[in-house]
């Protein structure tokens, strides 16, 4: 998800944050995400404890699921992101499907919890990202929350990334905001929150007697161009605890040839998807350096992403304050070469580096959260 700090409230500031947490009583609510990777919508019942006093609402997870996306839907979803010509009758059938799927995750979620209609709130839904033009305003979800709502007799909030860029943001105004309410701020003591889903993004906390709201932006690829490579030189789905990447060698040419795209020296706020680092980036890649190994292509890659990261912060953040700590979550957590080609990375920007289990929150369901 990406976030903006453009044309939006102070979220430090006393009425944003009272209107927050305004629901003065616990509340369980459903969390609906699926991510740039979609290979799965994630749903989580969780219970939210409003704390004034300290800024910030304390969660209980009530339980989770993740439920695969059919593979009859998958191909057809995939070539829609992938920009292949598809008429507006299938763009139709797919967003009442991705609907019916998002609505099965939180239906079985509620009826392994024995959860009725009345104990949740609300259920928020994402939706799945088919088409994000931040330089052009406009951004496409698709997951009719209609048939979420019809199924599970719950009201839905959804639509987040469409109002965001309506407001002239970057279309995901809750990554920032969530975090400042989950995490909150101290003294003396700056947090960088670093989610690496398919494409990776920060927010930024300064500590809390610093005069700076919180901001986010995408630092770039996350395991995009990990998965694509797995799924174009394996076969597989995934670099399955970065084995692959961590037999491989790093290819200096190759690294120095990903760290010169564009995007990363393009100041805040911002934010990509599959249109700058999806299929067609990585396939003329593959063709620029056919000599490299393909197990030496997945170890630069996974090392590409955790310099991108870094990176990002020596040249936007950093140079402003100093921040101490590094919390991240998404599936990129649990990639021990990524996770420790960042640790590497950021040792020498006086980083620690910690994943959410350090604040009782699972890497995996952070964002449905």
């Amino acid at each position: 998800m990406m976030a903006s700090r453009s044309n939006h409230p102070d979220l430090t500031s006393p009425d944003v944050l009272k209107a927050a947490l305004g629901q003065t009583q616990p509340a369980t609510v459903i969390g609906l995400m699926s991510g740039t990777s979609a290979d799965a919508v994630d749903a989580c019942a969780v219970i939210l404890a409003p704390d004034a006093e300290a800024g910030r609402v304390m969660t209980s997870v009530l339980g989770a699921i993740s439920l695969p996306i059919p593979e009859d839907l998958a191909g057809r979803l995939f070539a829609l992101m992938e920009n292949k010509a598809v008429p507006v009758s299938e763009i139709c059938m797919l967003n009442k499907k991705i609907g019916n799927w998002f609505a099965d995750a939180a239906h079985q979620l509620m009826q392994g919890l024995n959860l009725t209609p009345d104990d949740v709130l609300c259920i928020g839904s994402h939706g799945q990202t088919v088409s994000h033009l931040p330089d052009d305003g406009s951004t496409l979800q698709l997951g009719e929350a209609a048939y979420i709502a019809e199924k599970t007799g719950v009201s839905v909030v959804s639509n987040f990334r469409s109002r965001d860029m309506a407001a002239g943001g970057q279309g995901a105004p809750l990554v920032p905001f969530s975090d400042l309410l989950l995490f909150g701020r101290q003294q003396g003591f700056g947090r960088l929150i670093q989610n690496i889903g398919g494409i990776a993004n920060v927010t930024v906390l300064p500590p809390s007697d610093v005069n700076q709201a919180p901001f986010a932006f995408d630092t770039g690829p996350g395991n995009m161009l990990i998965d694509g490579a797995m799924q174009r030189l394996f076969n597989q789905s995934c670099d399955k605890d970065g084995e692959i990447a961590g037999v491989g060698q790093v290819d200096e040419e190759l690294l120095q040839a990903l760290m010169a795209h564009p995007y990363y020296e393009q100041m805040p706020p911002k934010s990509c998807g599959r249109e700058a680092f999806g299929r067609t980036y990585l396939e003329e890649l593959l063709e620029q350096f056919p000599r490299v190994h393909k197990e030496n292509i997945l170890a630069t890659l996974t090392k590409h992403t955790a310099l991108s990261i870094v990176n990002a912060y020596d040249l936007f953040v950093r140079p402003e304050l100093s921040y101490h700590e590094m919390v991240v979550c998404g599936g990129g957590a649990f990639n021990p070469t990524l996770m420790s080609h960042l640790k590497h990375a950021a040792e020498g920007s006086g980083l620690s580096v910690v994943t959410t289990q350090a604040f009782n929150l699972d890497c995996k369901l952070k964002e449905a959260i």
